[in-house]
């Protein structure tokens, strides 16, 4: 893998970045790569693999087609694509014309001129949605981060909530051409639309005069167990898009206008060299062929109502479960359509925010066009909720109060248990996968979290930086999308709260904080079990900080201990004070629990009295005086501050630093 590595940097543009593996070939559901190691291939090269790979219906017709005429270009007429066309319209069941093109961006491109040909100026699409990276198609694909390198883009476009008929309604008028939506979202998490949106978008559409396009590049070909997904909510578009599955892994794509649509385009209009290229239209019908004489889609709907909804241990819903569909490859082999509402208006990642995502009472910044503050790094209280149907919500665990007092106490209970007895709670039985990100590595951390979550029965999943393509070729929420599909939990050590908050903000299974620039969760468990198991409480002990207040352990130590009704003192220089949102919520967490929270520069009067300390590692103070405006330095650990020894009470406890602990767990 590293000479094909080092070849493919050498030689290939880096928008990709460098994937992880060579694969070097393929039977059916199977690929190796070039080590000869054997994978299972749940990605059937993004939904184009239709019937697996070398699939022997594909290489004969292909293998003939080859032998027999090659290319020719759209300059003649050939056989397979006359058949493909009119096959494809037969399965449509509605006259039409079809346009072959070679790929999903380029049928959407095709769709966008026949809307331009109306005469009409104004598109309307979908927030979310995914159309290509072709110019015109990135206009239609409703994610500003895969539109803001390329701005300006091609104008008139609009987009609105995907679901919301009330929005649709009132964006489209007299001059809108057309209206592009996916039957069901795909790049952006396989989100279903409620019950009669598409019928509703056919009627508001019809009723204005203006085209539905319907891109069914990754539902169409059987995946939904019909032709195409339009079929089963009972409209008929006027152009459909398609591509991916079609060729069974060849480069096709086609765009279908329906009635007068297919009208639109005249002679000089549009093309392309390889559209319809001849071996790629053999390679489509033997893939319509082998679905319809092996009756996949009839497989396809029969796994749909019998395999049960995925269960997750994180995941809280009411007692009526929503149905839960199956899409599938012609093949059968299955990945779930997991439904998920649309995140509401005003969240990142929306295109129509003018305040800060979380209305984050730190700040009150004006946004960035990408939906996201332009200089707020820290939220308000709470994870980022993510709903996942009408009745099912993902909790995640990114800061210390996310978990209520009742919950931390749990949390910590069950820690005392589990020391007894390491083995003995398996919430992750199965086992289930859980993703670690690494973006800088760590043996300590890294060995605590996979061996912990191996003690609760999960298989960690290491995702260090050099193997993730996230920043090189795939954006956060690209990589939080893929992940949800395949892991139960992602955990994420990363340096900016920012980007683990955009993770939280699209993942649809629970985000863990294991460490960020702001905040460092997991370690103030470990340290708050710790002092209650030396101290046996924690209500009402005087907790004492001492170092940069403005770091990941200050803030935490203050969420975290306000919520145990602790009270908590960081003695930290002019200039390294904790963030004043950070207190804020402290306190108001503190005024609830019984506690407080208090900020102070003189560390003599910091300790004086202070039940556990928990200074900086690694620090000390350039002056223990009074008043020191002086920075917390970097060094060895001098027992921060000397006054710390002489002023602590007779039963206390150091976090961090054994020579300054009267008292240490042996276990930590």
């Amino acid at each position: 893998m590293t000479a094909f590595a080092a070849r493919w940097q050498a030689a290939m543009m880096d928008n990709y970045g460098t994937p992880p593996l060579a694969l070097v070939r393929g039977s059916g559901a199977e690929v190796w790569d070039a080590d000869g190691r054997r994978y299972l291939d749940l990605v059937g090269g993004i939904a184009v693999n239709a019937l697996g790979h070398a699939h022997p219906a594909v290489v004969e017709a292909v293998t003939r087609q080859l032998s027999t005429l090659g290319h020719t270009s759209n300059l003649y007429i050939t056989e397979p694509p006359l058949a493909l066309a009119e096959k494809l319209l037969e399965l449509v069941d509605q006259p039409g014309r079809v346009l072959f093109s070679n790929s999903g961006a380029e049928a959407n491109e095709t769709a966008f001129k026949m809307a331009r040909r109306t005469g009409r100026p104004k598109i309307v699409a979908a927030e979310n949605a995914f159309h290509g990276r072709t110019m015109g198609a990135l206009a239609l694909t409703g994610q500003q981060p895969k539109r803001a390198p390329f701005e300006p883009m091609t104008p008139g476009v609009t987009h609105v909530p995907y679901g919301d008929v009330a929005a649709l309604d009132a964006a489209v008028g007299a001059d809108t051409a057309a209206v592009f939506l996916e039957p069901i979202l795909g790049e952006a998490g396989a989100v279903n639309p409620p019950e009669g949106y598409l019928a509703a978008a056919r009627e508001i559409t019809a009723a204005r005069g203006a085209l539905l396009v319907l891109d069914e590049v990754q539902t169409g070909i059987g995946r939904t167990g019909s032709w195409f997904a339009f079929q089963q909510a009972g409209v008929v578009p006027d152009v459909v898009t398609l591509a991916k599955g079609l060729g069974g892994g060849l480069p096709i794509g086609a765009c279908i206008g329906i009635g007068a649509a297919g009208d639109l385009l005249e002679p000089g209009q549009h093309g392309t060299t390889f559209g319809g290229n001849p071996v790629c239209a053999a390679a489509a019908l033997a893939v319509l062929r082998t679905i319809a004489d092996e009756g996949l889609l009839e497989h396809v709907t029969l796994v749909a109502s019998t395999s049960p909804p995925p269960s997750r241990a994180w995941v809280t819903r009411s007692s009526a479960r929503s149905a839960v569909p199956v899409c599938s490859s012609a093949s059968g082999s299955r990945s779930r359509c997991r439904p998920r509402s649309p995140r509401p208006r005003g969240r990142a990642g929306s295109s129509s925010t003018t305040r800060c995502p979380t209305a984050c009472g730190w700040c009150r910044r004006s946004c960035s066009p990408r939906g996201r503050p332009t200089s707020c790094s820290l939220r308000s209280r709470g994870s980022w909720p993510v709903h996942r149907g009408r009745d099912e919500m993902v909790r995640h665990f990114l800061r210390d109060d996310d978990l209520s007092p009742d919950e931390q106490k749990a949390v910590l209970d069950l820690a005392d248990t589990m020391k007894t007895d390491r083995y003995a709670h398996r919430p992750l039985a199965g086992p289930r996968p859980v993703a670690v990100l690494f973006d800088k590595s760590s043996t300590r951390t890294r060995l605590s979290f996979e061996a912990g979550i191996a003690q609760l029965g999960g298989h960690p999943l290491i995702v260090d930086a050099r193997s993730s393509q996230m920043g090189r070729g795939e954006t956060i929420g690209d990589t939080a999308r893929m992940l949800s599909r395949y892991v139960d939990l992602i955990v994420w050590r990363t340096g900016d709260q920012s980007r683990i908050d955009e993770m939280a903000a699209v993942a649809t299974v629970p985000v863990v904080n294991a460490l960020t620039d702001q905040f460092h969760p997991c370690q103030v468990l470990a340290d708050l079990q710790t002092v209650r198991e030396r101290l046996g409480r924690l209500v009402g002990v005087t907790l004492t900080f001492l170092g940069d207040g403005a770091n990941n352990m200050a803030h935490s130590l203050l969420l975290g201990g306000a919520t145990a009704g602790m009270h908590v003192r960081v003695c930290a220089p002019e200039g390294f004070q904790p963030h004043g949102g950070v207190l804020r919520d402290a306190s108001a967490r503190a005024a609830g629990t019984g506690g407080s929270v208090d900020v102070v520069a003189d560390p003599h009067k910091a300790v004086d009295g202070a039940t556990c300390s928990s200074p900086t590692p690694g620090c000390r103070w350039d002056r223990s005086t009074t008043g020191s405006t002086a920075a917390p330095r970097s060094g060895r650990c001098r027992s921060t501050p000397r006054s710390w020894n002489a002023r602590r009470p007779a039963r206390s406890c150091c976090t961090a630093c054994p020579r300054t602990a009267a008292t240490r767990s042996p276990t930590r």
